[in-house]
């Protein structure tokens, strides 16, 4: 019923979606599992796709959907019920004259509104329908009217703002929201300073989503609230560095609940980065790194012993691009992360650490733009639960070998495969290599080739680029033909590294 609350045709994102959902279902599931929610969550949306009630659009080099949409029909059945089980009221007010409100006097528990115009037209209405909201969808443009009426609802539990321009010109008062648990802010660029302050007083607040807004910093005072479980965006936490500050800060974080953090900017967050490793119940943590960084407030030798002392973590993710070198975790000693399932490094590095190929429970890397060597990929061949591989490389010379040889016993746990470079040496497969390879994806401009797909005996598919030449998928069918079962070959379009 949640995606009720999309367009037709709308193409949706996977995080936004399941940090909505888990706001709704999951967390009850989650303490009766006494698992982290994030993967109940993922095993919910899997099996909304492999149901084709949604449908993939866009899929990273990882094979992970990042964007979907809902199956024509699934959508109108959806829509249908949500409104017969009064289960949401859809206000919708466009150029066309189009405008759809409730009946007068009707109660409205879940609202989903939408305007292309910047003028709401008046309406008596919306004050008194709106007192009892307890979950609002707002796309467009919001008007001071809507928000007045939303101002007056004690139970606003929900709360997503998509393409809000006109928030710095009108009331949105969250303060008052004090029963607010899951609040959703993406585009919204001209989101005011003052706005977010207001997030420090939402004391159950749960799932914080601000992404794509102009909202670079939160208070460390947010990040304290004694529910929160998310904190989804690419925002700082500044805070002044003293032992007396970092042992109040401990005590605080040794009850927190967060579970996921996505987003955070290392550079100018050194304090908060400290104390992470407090923090009982995190799980998932993606850190990114500013352009700015080399003159800000940047420590890595914090960030490596923070993380090392991190037990719990199950899902870890660097983006420093070409910003600052990922060299720093170097000195992450072997055995730390036991619990690490996923790890994707974006950022250059001269070596690869020597903590990974320990990893015993890993069964997700992906590594891009990191300028290694085919020597060091070679280094992960040994893996005991290795099962997705995703290589992503933009330098164009950066593989100088004249062939890329899999020997037999490598990779045993390998299933997906998955390589992205502009130019790629020889594949040589030999017998008794990548025993359980079941899906193999070749993204190159230039490439020398490939022997012994016929010894990957449960390989089902084969992916190429989009622009791979005709010669290309010839010779890949020919070597193809050779194996004991007619393979897939199909082309796609890489349109993510992550």
């Amino acid at each position: 019923m949640s995606l009720s609350a999309s367009l037709k045709d709308q193409v949706l994102e996977r995080d936004t979606f399941i940090s909505k959902w888990v706001h709704e279902e999951a967390m009850n599931k989650c303490v009766e599992d006494n698992r982290p929610f994030h993967e109940i969550a993922d095993e919910q949306f899997e099996k909304l796709v492999d149901h084709n009630i949604i449908q993939p659009v866009d899929k990273g080099i990882d094979g992970k959907v990042n964007t979907f949409r809902v199956q024509g029909m699934m959508f109108e059945y959806i829509r249908q019920k949500a409104v017969c089980d009064n289960y949401a009221t859809f206000i919708c007010k466009d150029n066309s004259g189009d405008e759809r409100l409730p009946k007068s006097g009707a109660t409205i528990h879940r609202l989903v509104y939408r305007s292309s115009i910047a003028e709401v037209p008046g309406s008596t209405s919306l004050d008194s329908n709106l007192s009892q909201v307890r979950s609002a969808t707002i796309s467009g443009h919001a008007g001071r009217q809507l928000l007045k009426a939303l101002n007056k609802s004690e139970n606003l539990q929900e709360l997503n703002l998509d393409d809000c321009n006109d928030l710095s010109n009108v009331s949105l008062n969250l303060s008052k929201f004090t029963e607010l648990r899951y609040l959703r802010v993406n585009r919204c660029t001209k989101l005011s300073k003052k706005t977010v302050k207001k997030t420090m007083k939402l004391h159950r607040l749960a799932i914080l989503d601000i992404r794509d807004t102009n909202v670079d910093t939160l208070p460390i005072q947010v990040t304290q609230h004694s529910n929160l479980a998310v904190i989804v965006g690419r925002f700082g936490v500044p805070c002044k560095n003293n032992k007396r500050k970092i042992r109040k800060l401990r005590k605080l974080y040794q009850k927190s609940k967060l579970q996921k953090i996505e987003g955070l900017c290392v550079d100018g967050s050194v304090v908060f980065m400290e104390c992470l490793r407090y923090m009982p119940k995190l799980s998932v943590l993606k850190l990114c790194c500013r352009q700015d960084a080399e003159n800000g407030d940047f420590r890595p030798e914090i960030i490596a012993s923070s993380l090392t002392a991190c037990e719990r973590i199950s899902s870890l993710s660097f983006d420093f691009s070409n910003v600052y070198p990922l060299d720093f975790l170097n000195v992450i000693r072997n055995g730390s992360f036991p619990l690490l399932v996923t790890l994707e490094l974006r950022g250059q590095l001269s070596k690869l650490p020597t903590f990974i190929p320990q990893l015993d429970r890993l069964n997700h890397l992906a590594l891009s733009e990191t300028n290694l060597g085919l020597a060091s990929l070679l280094e992960l061949a040994h893996m005991p639960a290795l099962s997705r591989l995703y290589l992503f490389e933009k330098k164009p010379n950066l593989y100088q070998e004249a062939e890329f040889v899999i020997q037999r016993g490598q990779f045993p746990r390998l299933q997906h495969l998955s390589i992205a470079t502009p130019r790629m040496p020889k594949i040589v497969i030999e017998d008794g290599a990548l025993p359980g390879l079941q899906t193999l994806e070749l993204f190159f401009l230039q490439w020398d080739g490939i022997s012994g797909i016929h010894h990957l005996t449960r390989l089902k598919e084969i992916v190429l680029d989009a622009n791979a030449s005709g010669e290309t998928l010839r010779v890949l069918s020919e070597e193809a033909s050779l194996h004991a079962i007619k393979l897939r070959i199909k082309r796609n379009l890489i349109t993510s590294s992550s």
